[in-house]
């Protein structure tokens, strides 16, 4: 996934954005990821299990899982890894 954007959007369960249980490498270059969120569970931007993930030179803005695991980025792994390369986290915390 190259050069896109990724804006308020939500899932009732894993990944607002992206969701990743596919067994084969995921790559992701160049993204915004804002305002998204994960309704349930784990990954307010992307999450990710089973498959290698690289994200490089992305951003994420405000993300948020509702049970706070993984506000921008969520991952399991199993037999595989998550790389973070170049990457700006902003986050938004009430208190």
């Amino acid at each position: 996934i190259i050069n896109c954007t990724f804006n308020n959007n939500w899932a009732k369960g894993f990944g607002g954005a992206i969701y990743s249980e596919a067994n084969k490498p995921l790559t992701i270059i160049n993204c915004s990821f804002n305002n998204n969120k994960a309704n349930y569970i784990n990954g307010g931007a992307i999450s990710g299990k089973k498959s290698a993930i690289t994200v490089i030179n992305c951003n994420f803005t405000d993300n948020k899982a509702n049970n706070d695991n993984g506000g921008a980025i969520w991952y399991l792994g199993v037999n595989s890894g998550i790389c973070i390369l170049s990457v700006f986290f902003r986050i938004f915390i009430l208190v």
